[in-house]
């Protein structure tokens, strides 16, 4: 499965744009801001995009009693995404093109 994503840090203004397959997903967050997100999978949730250092962004996803927490990890020309939620853990690693 190809997927790329794109990540616009823009003073306090973070835009998220993924494709996966042949669905796109393009949203922008203020920083530290609570508003509401529709995910890929179609449902609608609480989220908070923050930025904990110069290459960690921890967005967190609230839907009803269930929280998801994706963390977004740069070290050199890698991204590593890590997506946690209940007892479930994926990690996804991309490359710079």
């Amino acid at each position: 499965m190809k997927s790329n994503m794109i990540i616009d840090l823009n003073d306090n203004e973070v835009r998220i744009k993924m494709i996966i397959c042949d669905q796109e997903l393009d949203q922008s967050f203020e920083l530290g801001q609570e508003v509401e997100e529709l995910t890929f999978d179609g449902r609608i949730v609480r989220a908070i995009v923050t930025i904990e250092s110069d290459k960690k962004m921890v967005h967190v996803q609230k839907h009803g009693f269930t929280e998801t927490v994706i963390t977004r990890e740069v070290d050199g020309d890698t991204l590593m995404t890590t997506i946690k939620s209940q007892q479930h853990v994926a990690t996804i690693k991309y490359q710079r093109v």
